[in-house]
């Protein structure tokens, strides 16, 4: 069964060809920037609105995936992972660089 590509290429990927097809500095470009924008934006707003009308669903759907059961208790379905977990796999890397940062004595600001 072949692995699909991870979401930060198909962006990588994506966002290339946008730069390829479209000059920097142009109309079209900020065209398609505010086209994305508006995109990106209208979803969530979209969304958020069908949320707020449904009366299976609350605010905390966003969050944990959480919806009413048929008995008018709330549940969070199986097939939805559990907010409580470790990061996301691959992410062994973020936590070398912070490691890296700290003894370097950069992210000391931050705390």
């Amino acid at each position: 069964m072949p692995v699909p590509a991870p979401p930060w290429l198909i962006g990588i990927l994506g966002g290339g060809a946008i730069l390829s097809l479209f000059e920097t500095q142009t109309d079209l470009f900020g065209a398609y920037g505010i086209g994305l924008f508006i995109g990106f934006f209208g979803y969530f707003l979209f969304l958020t609105l069908w949320v707020s009308l449904s009366d299976n669903f609350t605010v905390d759907w966003f969050l944990d995936g959480r919806r009413k059961k048929p008995t008018g208790s709330f549940e969070i379905p199986r097939e939805i992972r559990r907010t409580t977990s470790a990061m996301v796999e691959g992410s062994a890397n973020i936590c070398k660089w912070i490691i890296a940062l700290d003894q370097l004595g950069i992210r000391k600001a931050n705390r």
